[in-house]
């Protein structure tokens, strides 16, 4: 059987892959502005291969981690020498997090958790609310099933990025509930959802 997180990780060390990728990240989820949210607050960025995110806001930051299980990825990042500094990008993987308990304000999920399958990705979100602090965010997008709905036959299983897990905005927002977030804000109107969860 393919494994995706392996399937996803050739996809993206692959550098003929990168000149292909792009992405519209801008600094809203939904109509609400991400800024507001990270100032002055201690960030984990879960997945970093497009640095727009970092370029946008991390100075607005308090502090900035962004990680990719990826090396090439993180080799990708490190290159834009302005965020040396502002940024720490490091190698790891998102449901072992090696990083202590409580060290952030906010946690960001910009879809990079579509590429887990679902048992790994429940590993990801306890692994999430062990880094974040009492009443911290998490902050996610995801590639939302009710709208991509019919991309399942364009695409099949896997997605064009190696793999692509796509759920249900009502089926996340009960996960996230049970693994002890309120959801503050949603927005889920288009292919890319997103929400804006306390941790409880």
């Amino acid at each position: 059987m393919t494994n995706p997180t392996q399937v996803v990780q050739q996809w993206y060390s692959n550098f003929l892959n990168w000149d292909s990728a792009t992405h519209d990240y801008d600094t809203h989820i939904g109509i609400t502005p991400v800024a507001p949210l990270l100032k002055d607050k201690d960030v984990l960025n879960l997945g970093c291969f497009y640095p727009n995110i970092e370029l946008a806001l991390a100075a607005k930051a308090k502090s900035w981690h962004a990680i990719d299980f990826t090396p090439e990825v993180i080799d990708r990042c490190r290159a834009f020498t302005q965020l040396i500094g502002i940024v720490k990008f490091e190698v790891m993987d998102m449901r072992y997090l090696e990083l202590p308990a409580n060290a952030f304000n906010v946690v960001l999920d910009l879809s990079s958790g579509d590429h887990l399958a679902f048992d790994d990705y429940m590993l990801a979100l306890d692994e999430i609310s062990r880094v974040l602090q009492p009443s911290g965010l998490f902050i996610t997008t995801y590639a939302n099933a009710d709208v991509i709905g019919g991309e399942i036959e364009k695409w099949g299983p896997w997605g064009p990025w190696g793999y692509e897990r796509r759920i249900c905005p009502v089926n996340l927002q009960a996960i996230l509930e049970q693994k002890g977030f309120s959801l503050m804000l949603k927005d889920d109107s288009s292919s890319r959802a997103g929400m804006v969860c306390i941790k409880r």
